[in-house]
């Protein structure tokens, strides 16, 4: 189904898509930038990046801190693995990106912890009753990719 700006509305991995010309254009500039340090040490772009998300956020670097990873399976379980310990469970949908297609990331990175499924029409209607009686905090993750459309939709 074609969308206002003529591009179909895709629910594939970000792997398989083409890159946006703005991206395109910025990957260029970094090019012709010539040497500058990797995996997210330079404050030309990242540094740029990482101001504009604490300001999106309302948080300063004092308060969090953004990573910038290769790929959304790695920026998911890294996420996963931040709050899990090895003996901890992940409750997913059985139908959820997180299921079907991390390749057992989450688990490996979490050194064990297990993809529990919650069945119900989101997730939602069987977390309360199931889990209601237990001593812990549930801590909450949202995919970046859905979280990004989430953001773009409003």
């Amino acid at each position: 189904m074609p969308t206002q700006n003529g591009w179909k509305t895709q629910f594939f991995s970000d792997t398989v898509a083409g890159i946006c010309p703005q991206a395109f254009e910025a990957l260029q500039c970094a090019n012709e930038a010539g040497f500058v340090p990797s995996y997210g040490e330079d404050e030309a772009f990242s540094g740029q990046a990482r101001e504009r998300i604490y300001q999106l956020f309302g948080k300063s670097a004092a308060d969090c801190r953004a990573f910038f990873v290769s790929s959304g399976t790695i920026a998911n379980a890294l996420s996963l693995a931040s709050l899990c310990q090895s003996f901890d469970g992940v409750l997913c949908h059985p139908l959820s990106h997180l299921e079907h297609d991390e390749a057992n990331a989450p688990e490996y990175l979490t050194g064990g912890a297990k993809l529990l499924h919650v069945e119900g029409s989101d997730g939602n209607d069987h977390i309360e009753p199931e889990y209601s009686d237990r001593d812990f905090q549930i801590f909450f993750h949202m995919d970046g990719a859905r979280f990004a459309n989430a953001v773009a939709s409003l």
